[in-house]
């Protein structure tokens, strides 16, 4: 069984930059939009920079976008992922 973990429920100075490199991000609906290629940190919060359809676009670590994480299937499931994706 894979371990998947509600973000509202995950402590994110359990993970570390590389953690989410190469993690798949999906859809609440399961579809695939592109692989975190690095996360960028600040004082305020981190972000996913995400490569996608020869572009790169970036999603905020917190539960307002992450869903949940999936660490054996190395996914992570964002909200409105198709919008977020596009801009």
């Amino acid at each position: 069984m894979a371990k998947e973990s509600k973000f509202s429920d995950l402590n994110i100075q359990d993970y570390s930059n590389f953690d989410f490199v190469g993690f798949n991000i999906i859809s609440d609906s399961n579809i695939e939009y592109g692989k975190v290629s690095r996360v960028l940190g600040s004082n305020i919060t981190s972000l996913l920079e995400v490569e996608y359809l020869e572009k790169s676009y970036l999603i905020p670590i917190n539960n307002a976008f992450i869903i949940c994480i999936d660490k054996e299937r190395e996914t992570i499931t964002v909200k409105n992922i198709e919008e977020i994706s596009s801009l």
